[in-house]
C-alpha cells in the first residue's frame, strides 16, 4: 500500500538527509585506532562517550565492546540514521551500495511464509522457517482505504456471501482509520490474522517518494508458528485467536474491556 506522505526528512542545506554509516571496514580501522586511543576526529563514540580500552580488558573484549556499545551505524545496520527513523536507504542518502542492510522493502528481503488454514480464523500466514525479533517479514500490499470505506466494503462482501475479509490496520499513531484492503490486490500478507498477543507489528516506512507498510516480527518467532498482528481498528468483529488477554472483539480501544465482549456497549 502506498501512500502520498511528506517527503524524507532534510538536512540544513535541504538536501535529503544521508544515514552516516561507515562500511565494516571502516568501522575496524577506527576501532584499531580506538584501541592504540588515536582515535582523532574519526574516534568512535559510544551511548556513554568516546570508546578507549578499558585498563587490563583484552583487546577481543574491547572490540567486542566497542561494537555494542557504538552509535554509528557499520553497513546501515539497526544503529543506522535512517533505520531508527523508519526510513529506506537509497543512493542518494547511502554510500553502502549493495552492503546495505536498510533496502528491505526495496530488495523484498522478507521472511519465508506459508499460508494456510486455521482451526478458527480462515486463512493464515505462517512462519516456513524462524524468524527473529524486529525482522522484516512482508510487505503489505493493498488499496489504502479509510475506515469508513473499509467498512462499507466489509458489509458488501457480507450481503454477497463473502465469509473471509483481507483488511489490514495501517495503525500507527500517524495512520490511523486508514486499512489496506488487499481483497482484489495484494500479496499473501492479506492472510495476516488478527491477535490480540501478536507475534508481529505492522510499520510504516519511507521508501524514496512513497509510504510503505510492512509486518515486522515482535520477538523471535519459531517455524510453523502463525504471524499476526494486532489490527487495533474500530471494526467490532468477533475475535477467535483465543489469546489469554483476548477482548472478544478486533478493536484497540477495547483492550481493558472484559473478555468475551462481542460488540459494543
Amino acid at each position: 500500500a502506498r501512500e502520498r506522505r511528506a517527503p524524507p526528512r532534510l538536512s540544513e542545506t535541504g538536501d535529503v538527509g544521508t544515514c552516516g554509516c561507515v562500511s565494516a571496514a571502516e568501522f575496524q580501522r577506527r576501532a584499531q585506532a580506538a584501541l592504540r586511543g588515536d582515535g582523532g576526529p574519526t574516534a568512535l563514540i559510544g551511548r556513554d562517550g568516546p570508546l578507549i580500552k578499558r585498563p587490563g580488558e583484552s583487546t577481543e573484549h574491547a572490540l567486542r565492546r566497542f561494537f555494542t556499545e557504538k552509535t554509528l551505524g557499520v553497513d546501515c545496520d539497526a544503529d543506522c540514521l535512517n533505520r531508527t527513523t523508519r526510513i529506506e536507504c537509497t543512493d542518494a542518502t547511502c554510500g553502502m551500495g549493495e552492503a546495505c542492510q536498510n533496502r528491505r522493502f526495496q530488495k523484498r528481503s522478507g521472511a519465508q511464509t506459508d499460508v494456510r488454514r486455521t482451526a478458527a480464523c480462515g486463512w493464515g500466514l505462517f512462519a516456513a522457517s524462524a524468524i527473529q525479533k524486529d525482522a522484516f517479514v512482508i510487505e503489505a500490499l493493498g488499496e489504502l482505504v479509510d475506515e469508513d470505506e473499509a467498512q462499507d466494503r466489509l458489509a458488501a462482501g457480507r450481503a454477497q456471501g463473502a465469509s473471509d475479509s483481507y483488511m489490514l490496520a495501517a495503525s500507527d499513531a500517524t495512520t490511523r482509520g486508514l486499512v489496506i484492503d488487499a481483497t482484489k490486490m495484494g500479496n499473501s500478507a492479506r492472510f495476516a490474522n488478527h491477535n490480540c498477543e501478536p507475534t508481529c507489528r505492522l510499520e510504516k516506512w519511507r521508501c524514496g517518494d512513497n509510504d510503505r507498510y510492512g509486518i515486522f516480527a515482535s520477538r523471535d518467532v519459531d517455524a510453523g508458528e502463525e504471524l499476526t498482528y494486532d489490527y487495533r481498528w474500530r471494526t467490532f468483529e468477533v475475535c477467535r485467536c483465543g489469546a489469554p488477554s483476548c477482548v472478544g472483539v478486533m478493536d484497540g480501544q477495547a483492550r481493558s474491556s472484559p473478555r468475551g465482549r462481542a460488540g459494543p456497549s
